[in-house]
């Protein structure tokens, strides 16, 4: 509960929690909502979007623009037989905000990073890198309408890291922001999150 935001405190009855938190712990936000009969994603949804390879497997089924990518499942040796364009961008299937993803200029470095990081416990995903800015959206969705509040940039430093550094608002590329809820809309649809 401490990584998320807890909306309309009355007493101690809460009627909804927003998550803020990574991907792989939707699923217990899932359960907590269920557990306490509360408004919000259900574990159904939870497991279509609980790592970055469920989320993009749906992307594609439903031709909402992507990287291509591979998912790598454990054990890290793997990542030796890759056949893959470079750069290419690595990144825990279960992370967020850049933590443990690099960008790997070619195969050599893709293996020193294999080894070096051990696949901490989870798989992995390679996918194309494609320079340039990073955007994000957030907002809520209630009776299929979707409200944006934010729509922002996010700084990346650090190269060959992708360490998410900042934040800018409003965003340079906010005339993309009509594209980006349409894309949504289906997507929201389709995992039948309201």
């Amino acid at each position: 509960l401490n990584q998320s935001t807890l909306v309309k405190n009355v007493g101690d009855q809460y009627d909804y929690i927003f998550p803020s938190i990574h991907d792989s712990e939707i699923c217990d936000l899932a359960n907590i909502n269920s557990k306490n009969s509360l408004i919000g994603i259900t574990r159904e949804t939870a497991d279509l979007i609980k790592t970055k390879s469920t989320y993009y497997s749906i992307f594609k089924l439903l031709h909402i623009p992507c990287p291509n990518y591979k998912l790598i499942k454990q054990p890290c040796n793997l990542f030796f037989n890759i056949n893959n364009n470079y750069p290419c961008i690595v990144k825990p299937d279960n992370g967020a905000a850049g933590y443990g993803v690099k960008i790997c200029e070619d195969v050599n470095s893709l293996k020193i990073f294999a080894i070096n990081e051990q696949v901490k416990n989870s798989d992995y995903i390679i996918q194309d890198y494609i320079e340039g800015d990073i955007c994000s959206i957030m907002g809520t969705v209630v009776n299929e309408e979707i409200q944006v509040d934010l729509f922002f940039d996010i700084e990346s430093d650090c190269y060959p890291y992708a360490t998410e550094t900042g934040l800018v608002y409003p965003s340079k590329h906010k005339d993309l922001q009509s594209i980006v809820v349409k894309y949504l809309a289906n997507f929201f649809k389709y995992i039948k999150l309201d």
